[in-house]
């Protein structure tokens, strides 16, 4: 038996509302508090053991990026220790090529040349030098030019071009050397896709001090925009 709580009607166990009031019975807000609480506990018991091994997972894949992370970074630094070994002095006085002074063939780096430009109307190498002498037995300097003509209509080099080579501040004044053909290739008209070898010589002031061998197109309106500008070292 249980009673109302509400109008104190007395009433059956199994009632979960009062005849008389029409009040719900304790009893039944209990039951379902309590099965509330049971489904809770069931529930953390469920999930808790997944978080912890969510969680432990995700330490472990963590602690294996950084284990692999490490390692690679051994193995790189293995590698650079490797590739970069410490330069052995070399023995019965000889020098490395490192301390050797560069020479005239040594300067030729860039593949087979020593400096280039190029558009779309052309590609101009300068690809070596000499110093030889002109008909007055001065010194002078030749530079070797390679020019592609790349337009529709036949052009020559000097009308393309204006070349000057520069020692101690000073502009060399250019001279003839030798019979080459080269020599008479600064004129010569050569058509689209031709490639002719330009050899132009410059009387030096001296054969000790370097030089600067400037070249730019062709135009009346701009003056040192220069497409190539390199500095040899002369001196033997």
């Amino acid at each position: 038996m249980q009673y109302c709580k509400n109008c104190g009607y007395c009433m059956d166990d199994n009632e979960k509302k009062c005849p008389r009031c029409g009040k719900k019975t304790g009893k039944s807000s209990t039951l379902s508090k309590f099965l509330t609480v049971i489904v809770i506990l069931i529930a953390f018991t469920i999930f808790c053991p997944m978080c912890t091994g969510y969680n432990n997972a995700k330490n472990r894949d963590k602690n294996k990026s950084t284990s692999e992370s490490s390692t690679l970074t051994a193995k790189k630094a293995g590698l650079d220790e490797s590739s970069n070994p410490a330069d052995d002095s070399t023995s019965d006085g000889i020098a490395s090529e490192q301390e050797t002074p560069a020479s005239q063939e040594e300067q030729t780096t860039e593949g087979d040349f020593l400096a280039a430009a190029s558009s779309a109307d052309y590609d101009l190498k300068v690809t070596d030098w000499e110093i030889s002498t002109d008909y007055d037995n001065k010194p002078a300097l030749v530079v070797y030019y390679e020019y592609t003509n790349k337009k529709d209509t036949p052009t020559a080099f000097m009308w393309e071009f204006t070349d000057k080579v520069y020692q101690n501040g000073i502009e060399l004044s250019s001279t003839t050397f030798g019979v080459k053909e080269e020599n008479n290739n600064n004129s010569k008209e050569i058509q689209q896709g031709a490639t002719a070898t330009v050899s132009i010589a410059y009387i030096l002031q001296d054969t000790e001090n370097p030089v600067d061998i400037t070249v730019e197109e062709y135009n009346i309106w701009t003056k040192g925009d220069y497409i190539i500008n390199k500095t040899l070292d002369i001196k033997k």
